[in-house]
């Protein structure tokens, strides 16, 4: 895979030398096109719309909310809860109200490029802010919004901060847009969901046969990513899930393919169409205290791990036990239906998305620690292993003779059940158990492969660590061991005295909720080495872009 961004060769702003590399490639980039000081008004903009101010701005502008309970609403900003803002969200056509975002829109160097791509004067069609990665699978933009004269879309997608690898950045099919549009039955190219399927095979199979490759964005701050509109691109799996990725998007056509539409003059000479930007669902949100939230709050806790692999099929109990720490409540979703725990517990992404960001965390620990994979017919274990995607693509990647999926809360272990049942998966080989947060009910020297990922840094530290002293009590000799946690690096970057206070408020206070432990490799190599006897020679550590990734062999 090729990562285009720090370090990448500046390109040539000039309009033709543009236009010559979005006909050839479908893409063209802009480096540093925006000031910082451009961005940094815009992302002030934003969080005027999506903070506690917004509930007394005089404003329409609307949000799509990607995530959670509320997952799936269009609203006005002023009535969304305070949640629908801490994960995926799309703020709409923020240009009708900010003059800040008008003028990025038809700044004039950006409008003569965007003219010589289309061949016409560009109008927006509108535009979308994000604080996060979108997530969305690969697509074609013309399946959504297909231009009245063909051709006559372009697409520019501004970075707004710098893109980290685990920020679930950009991706496209460099040549993509050559291969000819797929046809559907009403005999254009706008998508019908029946039919995506066999568009969706007729794509792999030109990609394929043209050996095409996908490449990744990592754009600096005020980059200019243009694109095709048959451009087949998306976005990569979010992996560190409170990294932000904030973009400034926009759709742009040719002026002679909106007519008869009627056009708008903004105040910086721009032109737009003249339309309702500001249309919502038309149904009232619910309060921010959902059904979910309730349920989850409510959620009774399993029995505790005196029982053995066989009986990690429970019922039901109909009280948190005794002892238990509060911080395990959060995934137990006892009565919540499993569509609502998926879009809780994965921030309202789409199956497809949960499938890429499992391959992909598995994919970091093969590279990391190549000699660690396990062989085929060993017995694998997963700690926190939730409704089970991961769990499905180690089975998939490893081919184990078993694989057991550990987690603290039966519920999520129902939940992990149903789902593989609904997603026809044969998981003869798995076994799920279900512990206590503390001794895991197997014998030593059972188990030949153990990973973790985005998982024991929501566990009170204790928890964390004695994670890791069972690991290292349950390899066989030969075993490894692979845990991902989050690392000071990723606090420094993004937490701030506001959210800082709150997290240690709700730890303080025992409140249930997703808790975030931070670790330095300093801390992980002591823990390992003098608190768990790892020798020094079997520990390898890698910090990137705010994760720790570590590994420990048993010799």
């Amino acid at each position: 895979m090729n990562i285009f961004g720090f370090g990448g060769k500046k390109m040539d702003t000039d309009p033709r030398e543009v236009r010559a590399r979005l006909e050839r490639d479908g893409f063209a980039v802009l480096p540093q096109f925006f000031a910082a000081e451009t961005c940094d008004r815009i992302l002030e903009e934003v969080a005027l719309y999506t903070g506690p101010q917004r509930a007394n701005l005089d404003t329409r502008i609307t949000v799509d909310i990607s995530h959670g309970p509320h997952c799936g609403r269009l609203v006005c900003v002023r009535d969304a809860p305070a949640e629908a803002f801490t994960g995926s969200f799309k703020l709409n056509n923020l240009f009708t109200e900010s003059s800040v975002v008008a003028e990025a829109l038809f700044e004039p160097r950006l409008t003569r490029v965007l003219g010589r791509m289309l061949d016409d004067t560009p109008v927006a069609i509108n535009s979308l802010n994000f604080k996060y990665g979108s997530q969305q699978p690969d697509h074609i933009d013309t399946w959504y919004m297909p231009p009245p004269k063909a051709g006559s879309l372009v697409v520019a997608s501004i970075s707004l901060e710098d893109v980290r690898p685990d920020a679930g950045p950009l991706f496209y099919y460099p040549g993509s847009h050559l291969i000819p549009p797929y046809v559907f039955s009403h005999g254009g190219i706008h998508a019908v969901d029946a039919e995506m399927p066999d568009c969706q095979r007729y794509l792999e199979k030109e990609v394929a046969q043209r050996g095409l490759k996908k490449e990744t964005f990592l754009g600096r701050k005020g980059d200019v990513f243009l694109w095709h509109c048959q451009l087949l691109h998306g976005g990569s799996p979010i992996l560190d899930r409170e990294k932000s990725r904030a973009s400034l998007v926009v759709h742009y056509w040719g002026e002679a393919a909106t007519r008869p539409q009627p056009l708008r003059t903004g105040p910086f000479g721009g032109k737009f169409l003249d339309r309702d930007y500001w249309r919502t669902d038309g149904k009232p949100i619910a309060s921010t205290q959902s059904s979910v939230a309730v349920a989850a709050v409510t959620a009774a806790a399993a029995p505790s791990s005196t029982m053995n692999a066989e009986a990690a099929h429970v019922e039901p109990s109909s009280a948190p036990v005794a002892g238990r720490h509060i911080a395990f409540e959060t995934w137990e979703a006892r009565g919540e239906a499993l569509e609502s725990v998926e879009a809780r517990i994965h921030d309202g992404a789409p199956t497809k998305l949960l499938h890429q960001r499992a391959t992909s965390y598995l994919e970091m620990m093969d590279k990391l620690f190549p000699k660690a994979a396990p062989k085929a017919s060993s017995r694998v274990m997963e700690i926190g292993s939730g409704v089970g995607y991961v769990l499905e693509e180690a089975l998939r990647r490893y081919q184990p003779a078993s694989i057991v999926g550990l987690d603290i809360a039966a519920g999520m272990i129902e939940h992990a059940r149903q789902r593989l049942r609904r997603d026809g998966v044969d998981s003869r080989a798995i076994e799920f158990v279900h512990y206590d947060g503390i001794d895991v009910p197997l014998p030593d020297a059972s188990i030949d492969y153990i990973y973790s990922v985005a998982s024991l840094q929501h566990a009170p530290r204790a928890y964390c660590f004695r994670a890791l002293m069972e690991a290292w009590r349950l390899l066989r000799p030969g075993g490894a061991a692979c845990f991902h946690l989050l690392a000071y690096s990723h606090f420094s970057k993004h937490m701030t005295p506001e959210a800082f206070n709150r997290e240690v408020h709700q730890q303080i206070h025992q409140h249930q909720g997703h808790w975030h432990h931070y670790y330095s490799v300093e801390e992980i190599q002591a823990v390992s080495k003098s608190g768990i006897g790892v020798p020094d020679r079997c520990l390898s550590m890698y910090e990137q872009e705010g994760s720790l990734w570590f590994c420990y062999r048993k010799r």
